[in-house]
């Protein structure tokens, strides 16, 4: 583990980033929705997220956001959805981040 590129990263994820739980689109038997811990960051250039998804153990997907997303169209995006995912990379930046992103991170996992 690179501690610089870390530590980098919980800064750019710091500032550029959020975490929250949504509704996926699933119905459970019961016709309730299941929830997703989602970590995002949208940039107009990819290449910081790729800085931060090699520094983070390729955790996640970065892709560009389609023509019919109206006001980002053109921006990248870089998401983790997985749980495991997720938690990994909190995991990981958890020493670097300031207390009011380690609040969001609370309130959403």
């Amino acid at each position: 583990m690179n501690h610089i590129e870390l530590a980098w990263a919980a800064g750019f994820f710091d500032g550029e980033g959020s975490i929250g739980t949504y509704a996926n689109g699933h119905l459970r038997r019961n016709g309730t929705r299941g929830l997703v811990t989602r970590l995002t960051i949208t940039q107009k250039d990819s290449r910081p997220l790729w800085r931060f998804w090699r520094a983070v153990g390729n955790l996640g997907n970065v892709t560009q956001r389609r023509p019919d997303a109206s006001h980002l169209y053109g921006m990248y995006a870089l998401q983790l959805v997985k749980r495991a995912d997720v938690h990994q990379a909190v995991w990981l930046l958890w020493p670097w981040l300031s207390e009011p992103k380690r609040e969001q991170i609370a309130r959403a996992c």
